[in-house]
C-alpha cells in the first residue's frame, strides 16, 4: 500500500484529505513483537469465558504503555464493507502527521486496498479470530519502517456488536529474512 499526497503543508506534510495508506503485509501465525504480544495478552486476560474482551475496558492504566499504538474499528454497514476508526494512538498519528479519528478506511486507503482491508476486519469479527500481519509501512518517507500489525475481535455495546481492536508495532531494528 503507498501513500498518496496531492500536495503539501508549510511543514511539508500532506494534508488529512490527501493520505492514501498503503502498507505491504504478510499474515503470520502468532503475533513476535513485544508490545502485539502484551496486547494479547491484555486482550485473552479479560475475556470470560466465550465473552470477549468489551469496548468499556478500554483505555485503562493496565494498557497504559500499548495506548499510543492501539486503534478500534467499527464497521459502518451491516455487510462490514468499511470501517470507521472509532480510536487511534497518539503515536498512530504522530507517524501519519493528522488524526484520522472518525474517518472510514475508504477515505485513508488506497482504493484498490479497502476491499481486501473489510474482508480481513470482517473475518477477525465474524469468527472472532485474531489476526497478524508483518511488512512495511509504504509512502510518506516510512518505506523503512517494519511493522506488524495485529487485529483482535472485541464487544461493542452488546456481546453481539464486535468491533475490531488493533495495534501497529514498528520494530526498532530492520528484520531481514534468513538468507537460503
Amino acid at each position: 500500500m503507498f501513500a498518496t499526497y496531492r500536495k503539501q503543508d508549510e511543514a511539508g506534510l500532506p494534508p488529512a484529505d490527501a493520505v492514501r495508506i498503503e502498507i505491504d503485509v504478510t499474515p503470520i501465525a502468532t503475533p513476535q513483537h513485544p508490545q502485539s504480544l502484551a496486547l494479547l495478552e491484555f486482550w485473552t486476560s479479560h475475556r470470560r469465558g466465550d465473552r470477549l474482551l468489551s469496548r468499556a475496558a478500554l483505555p485503562c492504566r493496565e494498557m497504559g504503555p500499548i495506548l499510543p499504538s492501539i486503534f478500534v474499528l467499527e464497521p459502518l454497514d451491516a455487510e462490514g464493507s468499511d470501517w470507521r476508526l472509532r480510536l487511534i494512538g497518539t503515536q498512530l498519528t504522530g507517524w501519519l502527521g493528522f488524526d484520522p479519528t472518525g474517518q472510514a478506511i475508504s477515505e485513508l486507503y488506497q482504493p484498490d486496498c479497502v476491499a481486501g482491508n473489510a474482508e480481513v476486519y470482517r473475518q477477525v469479527t465474524t469468527e472472532r479470530a485474531i489476526h497478524a500481519t508483518q511488512g512495511r509501512l509504504c509512502g510518506f518517507n516510512r518505506d523503512f519502517l517494519e511493522l506488524e500489525i495485529l487485529h483482535l475481535p472485541i464487544e461493542g455495546t452488546s456481546p453481539q456488536d464486535l468491533l475490531l481492536l488493533g495495534s501497529i508495532s514498528i520494530f526498532q531494528t530492520l528484520r531481514r529474512p534468513p538468507q537460503p
